[in-house]
């Protein structure tokens, strides 16, 4: 028991006071060393130079009374094309806001610089799920 030994009370507390001043260091010193170093970043670049790369945002969910004209518009399945839409939606609405303001600029040095501020896992899922909901073209 240390509470009758002040010799133990003075080795716990300065113990105690050294570990926590070495951690208190090491977090500042690896926070330094992570921000000063080049990391990975994910960014949208087209493979062929010519290719230009642009987004497809929705405005809205699809509207009550969806109609699709033109041509090959009669083999679609209004269902299909609802449930595609509406998915397309909740993706875009999930996004960061931060990320979402860089897709309405249309601009892909906006959406690019917002990538790669993320950490590489949610920038990689990001760029998925922008694929999937359809928002991607290339030109």
């Amino acid at each position: 028991m240390i509470s009758g030994n002040p010799k133990s009370i003075k080795m716990f507390t300065e113990d105690f006071t050294a570990t926590y001043q070495r951690i208190a260091t090491r977090t500042i010193e690896i926070a330094a060393e992570e921000s000063s170093q080049d990391r990975e970043q994910i960014q949208l670049v087209a493979e062929d130079p010519s290719t230009q790369i642009g987004f497809n945002i929705p405005d809205g969910p699809p509207p009550a009374d969806l109609r699709i004209e033109g041509e090959g518009s009669e083999e679609l399945d209004m269902e299909q094309v609802r449930a595609f839409l509406e998915r397309k939606w909740e993706i875009f609405e999930a996004f960061p806001e931060k990320f979402k303001d860089a897709l309405k600029t249309e601009k892909l040095d906006e959406v690019n610089k917002v990538l790669g501020d993320m950490k590489v896992e949610e920038a990689e899922e990001v760029v998925g799920l922008l694929q999937e909901g359809g928002m991607l073209s290339f030109r």
